[in-house]
């Protein structure tokens, strides 16, 4: 089982983040690895952790530059002698990170669209050519929300994604297919699409074709209304 999990907060956030991955682990068995994407001192930063028994040691090593402003984080989580429907992917610059759970079905032609364009995207991941394309949009000086829709309105197929963006200090959250909770501690906010890594009660289960975008402020974290997709 696989699956992607993100604490916006302007506190810690290692101790949730390690509680939410090993409820998946203890639900799921052994996983591929876990990679990590964290806004830490104004710019996105990513490990990947290919040891099964990540520690919460480990995570704090890493993410111990302050201010971390928001943290998103991947878990590959598979059961031995299981098919996986949808597929699991982290990619990241400097300005912004993706997590993508799910499968896109027009993915070829978006790696059309940019090779057009004489871009070099053959070997890119899923991930990654989310990254690149809403990167081109963010470039053209749109809105986050603005460049959110056009890409996620391109997208056609069942998947869970969830992005992290440096300069604005905000999450995106899409879903189409694929469920995605959320729940509300005080000034965190959890978000996983699936259901073992949820920490705290209540749980609330994203409405079909939602697309939030979540903003860090001194006085806390502000949702943004949905948005039709």
């Amino acid at each position: 089982m696989s699956g992607i999990l993100a604490v916006f907060s302007d506190n810690n956030v290692v101790p949730s983040l390690f509680e939410g991955l090993q409820r998946m682990q203890l639900k799921y068995g052994e996983h591929d690895g876990v990679t990590i994407a964290a806004l830490m001192a104004g710019r996105i930063q990513q490990r990947h952790f290919v040891k099964p028994d990540l520690s919460e040691q480990d995570l704090s090593r890493f993410l111990q530059i302050p201010p971390l402003t928001a943290c998103l984080s991947l878990a590959c989580i598979r059961q031995k002698r299981q098919s996986q429907k949808y597929h699991v992917h982290l990619a990241a610059s400097e300005s912004c990170a993706i997590a993508y759970h799910g499968f896109i079905d027009n993915l070829p032609d978006i790696r059309g669209d940019l090779l057009q364009l004489g871009e070099d995207v053959h070997s890119l991941s899923p991930s990654e050519l989310i990254l690149h394309f809403i990167r081109r949009y963010l470039n053209r000086k749109m809105s986050v929300r603005e460049a959110s829709l056009t890409l996620i309105r391109r997208l056609k197929g069942e998947f869970a994604i969830i992005a992290l963006f440096a300069e604005q200090k905000s999450l995106l959250v899409a879903q189409r297919g694929v469920p995605m909770t959320l729940s509300i501690k005080e000034n965190e906010v959890y978000i996983a699409s699936n259901t073992a890594a949820r920490i705290v009660q209540p749980t609330m289960l994203l409405e079909e074709d939602s697309l939030l975008i979540l903003r860090s402020f001194q006085k806390g974290t502000k949702i943004l209304g949905n948005a039709a997709m």
